[in-house]
């Protein structure tokens, strides 16, 4: 779990995550730029060092928080955590007299990037207006139905439908899900064949590329396939969309 940190994890802590989180910037490669945030992880370790030569616990404790929570987004590369930290590395920054102007400086960056925040709103993606469209049309699913999705959690909360992750095992289900790339379940004829049809959530190249898988099974065994889309087709869902494919063995 200890593992060594490299050089590449420190540059997008202090290029990237501190500078989003602290000023709002989405990333910077200017390495006078990264200097200022680096007096985020050089306070911790001064107020941690200066506690243990006073033997002040509360400097040492405050700086194992911030040295930790920074430690476990290295280690994790989940920006959220630090958030919890920054009311102490604040302190930390206040508390020491030759930083304390750029800890103000700091705390009015957050407070100003606040104000501008709440006054522009909050920008949804094309996936997200995308579910608030579902959300708000109280859109449904029949029971039992099959769906393919590789955005898991969001049909279950939205839908109540579990997503179809396949007929393997779970570690099989698992190694598929973290390897690189969008998962797509394996579907087989006879699961499509005996639902009928298949509900399929996700972007224009998601939905292209299950509705090809379906379409080499019906192929194969003498059936036609329709498809019918159950959501509007908007510019701003920028392809993402519920679409139903049905196959059927009547040909005309």
């Amino acid at each position: 779990m200890f593992r060594a940190i490299n050089v590449s994890t420190i540059k997008l802590q202090l290029w990237k995550i501190l500078p989003r989180l602290v000023a709002g910037f989405s990333g910077t490669t200017n390495p006078l730029v990264t200097l200022i945030f680096s007096i985020f992880p050089l306070s911790m370790m001064y107020c941690g060092i200066r506690g243990l030569i006073e033997k002040d616990f509360s400097k040492v404790f405050i700086a194992s928080i911030c040295l930790t929570g920074l430690w476990f987004t290295l280690t994790f590369q989940n920006a959220r955590v630090i958030w919890y930290t920054f009311p102490f590395i604040y302190l930390i920054l206040l508390g020491i007299k030759s930083i304390r102007f750029g800890g103000y400086v700091f705390v009015l960056l957050v407070f100003l990037q606040s104000i501008q925040q709440f006054y522009i709103g909050f920008s949804r993606l094309s996936e997200s207006r995308f579910w608030l469209h579902v959300y708000d049309q109280e859109t449904s699913l029949p029971e039992n139905a099959l769906l393919s999705s590789h955005n898991r959690r969001h049909p279950y909360f939205f839908l109540e439908t579990r997503n179809y992750l396949g007929d393997g095992s779970w570690q099989e289900i698992v190694n598929e899900i973290q390897a690189p790339g969008k998962f797509m379940p394996r579907l087989t004829w006879d699961l499509v064949k005996e639902n009928g049809s298949l509900f399929v959530i996700g972007d224009s190249a998601y939905i292209d590329s299950t509705f090809t898988q379906i379409s080499e099974m019906v192929a194969s065994n003498s059936y036609k396939i329709q498809t019918k889309q159950l959501t509007p087709d908007l510019e701003e869902f920028e392809g993402w969309a519920l679409v139903e494919i049905s196959i059927d063995n009547n040909i005309e």
